[in-house]
C-alpha cells in the first residue's frame, strides 16, 4: 500500500536521495540544504512524498507557486510542477499520477486555477506522462547560455585580426627566427620583470607599476584591447606571467593561447620574421596592482598557519632538494606542499576545467582559494598554476613573487624530502 502525504523534516535524508536521482547534477548534501529551507516553511514550495507499507519513500513531487507560466493566465498565480520522481520498481502503478493529483489539490487550495509544468524537448517518456495526466503542450523553447566568466585560455582557431598578439618567449632569438604575424615581443628579463638583487624580490621581481603601464601603452594596449599571449613552453615561460601582469592591472580581455606557438603553427596561423611596430598610446590606466601578492614575511607566518596553504609548483626533484639547477640552495619552504605546474597539462594543452578543478579541490582540501599562496623558483611558472586555477573557477590565490630564489638567499628555514 502506498501513502501520499506531505514531507516531514524526518524525511530529509531519504527525500534528498530521491531528489538526487531526479536532479543528479547537485550533490545529495546540496539537496539536503535546499530541503531544509523548504521543509522549514517556504510557503511557495511544497514537497509531497509517496511512502510504502514499510515506511520507505518511493517517490515525490515538488510543487510551487509562480506568478507567470507559459500559456497560463497572467492575472493569477499558477501551480507549478517543479519535478516529480518515482523509483523504478514502483512505476506504472499509478504512484506518479497520485502524486501529481496531490500537487494539484495543494495548488487549488492556494487559489490557483491552472497548473503548469515543463520537461526536456527530447524526454519523450516525460512528455507522454504529462499528456496522460491531462497536460497540453503550450510552447516549445530553445534555451541558450552565455558564460560571463571568460576562460583565460583560447584555441588557435579562435584568433582573428581583432587580437593583439604577444610573443612571450624569453630572449629575442626565437622571436627573430619567426613569430605569429603581428605579434609583439615581451621579454621576461627586460619587460616582465626588473632583476636586481635576488635577495630582495627574487630573480624576477615585478617591474614598477609605472614601468608596466607605460610598456602596455607603448604596445598600444588599452582596456578595450583583446590580448592573446603565447610562448613555446606550455604557457609557463612566460605567457602565464604576462597574463597575470595584465590581469593584475585590471585588464580582463586577455587570454593565453592553449598549446602555444606549436599549436598556432599547426593550425596554419601565419608566421613571419618581420618585427611588428605597434601604434603607441598613453600608459594603461591603473593605479595599483590588483591581484593579491604576498611577501617573504607573510609566507613565513602563513607556512605554520593551518588556515593557509603554501603551494610550490616546481618539479618534485627540486622540491625534495634532490637537485637545484638555478638557485644556490636546494630544498623547499618548510610547510609547503608540492604540485608541479606541469601537472596542469596533458598532451601539450591544459586539462579541462573540470579536471583542473578536481585536482585543485583535492589539494586545497577545504582551504579557500584566497588562502592559498603559490610560488615557484622566481614567480614565473607560479603564474601557470594561477592561470590553471582561474580556468578551474578557483581564482583568488596569492602570488609570492620572490619565491624560492628569494627565500633561499635570506637565511630562512629550509626543508628537504617529502
Amino acid at each position: 500500500m502506498i501513502t501520499i502525504r506531505p514531507a516531514r523534516r524526518t524525511d530529509l535524508e531519504a527525500l534528498a536521495r530521491l531528489r538526487h536521482a531526479l536532479w543528479c547534477d547537485a550533490r545529495v548534501k546540496d539537496h539536503e540544504a535546499e530541503l531544509v529551507a523548504i521543509l522549514d516553511g517556504d510557503p511557495t514550495l511544497v514537497e509531497i512524498v509517496a511512502e510504502d507499507a514499510d515506511g520507505a519513500l518511493v517517490g515525490f513531487v515538488e510543487v510551487g507557486l509562480r506568478s507567470v507560466a507559459d500559456g497560463c493566465d497572467r492575472k493569477q498565480p499558477v501551480g507549478y510542477l517543479e519535478g516529480w520522481y518515482v523509483a523504478d520498481e514502483h512505476r506504472r502503478g499509478g504512484v506518479g499520477a497520485r502524486l501529481v493529483r496531490a500537487a494539484e489539490d495543494w495548488a487549488r487550495a492556494q487559489g490557483c486555477a491552472e497548473m503548469a509544468s515543463d520537461t526536456w524537448i527530447d524526454n519523450l517518456p516525460s512528455q507522454r506522462a504529462h499528456e496522460a495526466l491531462g497536460y497540453e503542450v503550450v510552447d516549445r523553447v530553445v534555451a541558450y547560455r552565455k558564460p560571463l566568466r571568460r576562460s583565460p585560455l583560447i584555441s588557435p582557431n579562435e584568433i582573428d585580426d581583432r587580437h593583439v598578439l604577444i610573443d612571450a618567449r624569453p630572449g629575442n632569438d626565437a622571436y627573430a627566427a619567426g613569430h605569429l604575424a603581428g605579434a609583439i615581443h615581451a621579454d621576461l628579463n627586460t619587460q616582465l620583470s626588473a632583476p636586481n638583487d635576488p635577495r630582495v624580490g627574487g630573480r624576477h621581481p615585478l617591474p614598477s607599476l609605472e614601468a608596466w603601464t607605460t610598456r602596455l601603452g607603448a604596445w598600444g594596449i588599452t582596456p578595450a584591447s583583446d590580448v592573446v599571449i603565447y610562448d613555446d613552453a606550455d604557457g609557463s615561460n612566460a605567457a602565464a606571467r604576462a597574463w597575470w601582469m595584465l590581469r593584475s592591472v585590471g585588464h580582463e580581455r586577455v587570454r593565453v593561447l592553449d598549446g602555444g606557438f606549436r599549436a598556432a603553427v599547426e593550425a596554419g596561423l601565419g608566421v613571419t620574421a618581420d618585427v611588428s611596430t605597434p601604434k603607441a598610446t598613453t600608459p594603461y590606466p591603473a593605479a595599483a596592482w590588483q591581484l593579491p601578492t604576498v611577501d617573504m614575511a607573510f609566507v613565513d607566518r602563513a607556512r605554520s598557519d593551518a588556515g593557509w596553504k603554501i603551494l610550490d609548483v616546481r618539479s618534485t626533484p627540486r622540491f625534495l632538494g634532490d637537485t637545484e639547477p638555478i638557485d644556490p640552495v636546494a630544498g623547499h619552504i618548510p610547510g609547503a606542499v608540492n604540485l608541479p605546474f606541469a601537472d596542469n597539462m596533458r598532451n601539450g594543452v591544459f586539462k579541462s576545467p573540470d579536471e583542473l578543478r578536481a585536482q585543485y579541490e583535492a589539494l586545497l582540501d577545504g582551504t579557500p582559494p584566497d588562502h592559498l599562496v603559490v610560488h615557484c623558483g622566481s614567480g614565473v611558472t607560479a603564474c601557470h598554476t594561477l592561470l590553471a586555477l582561474e580556468a578551474a573557477g578557483l581564482a583568488g590565490a596569492s602570488l609570492y613573487v620572490g619565491s624560492w630564489s628569494e627565500w633561499c638567499r635570506n637565511e630562512k628555514p629550509l626543508g628537504t624530502g617529502p
